[in-house]
C-alpha cells in the first residue's frame, strides 16, 4: 500500500478520488455530493487534507481530515479506520492538541479495532419518516402568539444564523456560524440539484424564537431535516413541534416521500416527538475519540 496527499490542483487526482468515494455505501459522519461540480465546491468551503491510499494503482481507502480549531476538535471521515495510523504522513497532519474524532455508522463493517483506544464520546440517531407513516402529532402551539414566517435569504440571514447558535452552542461538535458560512451552505445546496425550505416562527416582537430548516431533492424524492429547535426561553409552547410539522407537511406536499434526519441520542424530548410522528430509527452515528 501507498499513500499519497490529494492535490486541489490536481484535476486528474480529484476525479479519481471522487469517482471511488461516489461508489461507497453512506458511511461516517457525512454523504458526500454525488455531482463533481459540487464535490469540489464541498472541498474549497471545508478545506480538508485529504490521503487517499492505494494498493497498486487502486484506491482502496482515503483520510478526509477537518480541524474546528474553535472547539479544538479535529475530525475525520474514512471508508476504513485501521489504516488510520498505519502511515506517518496521517500522524504528522493530526493535531493532537485538538480532541481527534472519527464517525462511524452501525452498519459499517469496519469497525475500530483495539489496536488504537478508540472512546465513544457521543451517538446521534438516524431516524427516518416515510409518507405512509406519517402521524398527526398535537400539540400546544398558540396562534396568538407567535407567527410563521418563511426564510428570506435577503433579510433573514442573521435571523437564521443567531437561533441556530443559540439553539446549539450546547450541542456535541457544534462550531458557531456566522452569515457567510451559512450563505456558502445554502449556495451549495443549491448547487447539488437540492432546495431547501426554511421555516422560522416569530414572537409578538418579530423576534426568531424557533425554527426548521429542511432540504429537500425532487429527482430522489428524498428529504433531509437538518436542524431545528427553539430558543430557551420559548420551550415546551410547541414553537419547534410546529415549525417541524409544518415543514414535514410541506414536504410531502411537494412530492417527498420519505424525510430522514439525525438527532442525539441523548435528547429525549426531541426523540419523543420524531418517534410520535412516526419516524423510525434506521441506523447509529456513534462518534469515537481518540485517547
Amino acid at each position: 500500500m501507498k499513500i499519497n496527499k490529494l492535490d486541489n490542483n490536481n484535476n486528474q487526482q480529484k476525479r479519481a478520488f471522487f469517482n471511488f468515494i461516489s461508489k461507497l455505501d453512506n458511511h461516517g459522519y457525512t454523504s458526500f455530493p454525488k455531482d463533481y461540480n459540487v464535490f469540489k465546491k464541498l472541498i474549497d468551503n471545508t478545506k480538508p487534507e485529504i490521503f487517499i491510499i492505494y494498493d497498486k494503482e487502486s484506491i482502496i481507502n482515503y483520510f478526509y481530515i477537518v480541524d474546528e480549531n474553535l472547539i479544538n476538535r479535529t475530525i475525520i471521515q474514512t471508508y476504513d479506520t485501521n489504516h488510520l495510523f498505519s502511515f506517518e504522513e496521517i500522524k504528522k497532519n493530526l493535531d493532537f492538541s485538538n480532541s481527534i474524532e472519527i464517525g462511524v455508522r452501525d452498519s459499517e463493517n469496519n469497525k475500530p479495532k483495539s489496536k488504537i483506544k478508540f472512546n465513544v464520546s457521543n451517538t446521534y440517531n438516524f431516524m427516518e419518516l416515510k409518507k405512509e407513516n406519517l402521524v398527526d402529532v398535537k400539540n400546544n402551539f398558540n396562534k396568538n402568539n407567535y407567527q410563521k414566517k418563511l426564510f428570506d435569504i435577503k433579510s433573514d440571514l442573521e435571523n437564521l444564523t443567531n437561533i441556530q447558535n443559540e439553539c446549539f452552542e450546547n450541542h456535541h461538535g457544534y462550531q458557531k456560524n456566522n452569515p457567510d458560512e451559512i450563505k456558502k451552505e445554502l449556495d451549495l445546496l443549491n448547487s447539488d440539484n437540492e432546495s431547501y425550505y426554511i421555516l422560522g416562527i416569530i414572537d409578538k416582537n418579530q423576534k426568531w424564537v424557533g425554527y426548521s430548516w429542511s432540504n429537500y431533492n425532487l429527482n430522489s424524492k428524498a428529504a433531509k431535516l437538518s436542524m431545528c429547535g427553539s430558543v430557551k426561553n420559548h420551550r415546551n409552547n410547541g414553537v419547534a413541534t410546529e415549525a417541524i410539522k409544518s415543514s414535514i407537511n410541506h414536504l410531502f406536499k411537494i412530492g417527498c416521500e420519505k424525510i430522514q434526519l439525525e438527532v442525539d441520542h441523548k435528547n429525549n424530548s426531541a426523540k419523543k416527538i420524531y418517534l410520535e410522528m412516526g419516524f423510525e430509527i434506521y441506523d447509529n452515528l456513534r462518534w469515537y475519540e481518540i485517547i
